[in-house]
């Protein structure tokens, strides 16, 4: 799993939280980072279940020549015992997207 610019924009705002809480000793500051921490680690560790079991591979067709076009397949398989949700996978042409991943 790599972090979005999203996901290092909330970490980034959680230890301006943190130092703005140390810098001025309010507790509701404290209380705030808390909340943010817990929220941003709750989020990667439901990430990190998700994606447990998920496997992908890439299925080239037989022949490929050098400079033309070609489509290949990409196959995700979850040996995990729980369904994956939203899904969304980001190559060199674009994103795609995958509802669910059923389990088996």
């Amino acid at each position: 799993m790599r972090p979005t610019r999203l996901g290092l924009f909330a970490v980034a705002l959680t230890g301006f939280a943190l130092f703005a809480a140390a810098s001025t000793g309010n507790n509701l500051i404290y209380l705030l980072f808390s909340a943010t921490a817990a929220a941003l680690i709750l989020s990667a560790a439901a990430a990190a279940l998700n994606l447990r079991g998920l496997s992908a591979r890439l299925e080239p067709p037989e022949r490929i020549f050098r400079g033309a076009p070609f489509s290949a397949r990409v196959v995700a398989e979850n040996a995990g015992a729980w369904t994956a949700r939203m899904l969304f996978a980001a190559g060199p042409l674009g994103r795609a997207a995958l509802g669910d991943a059923a389990p088996g």
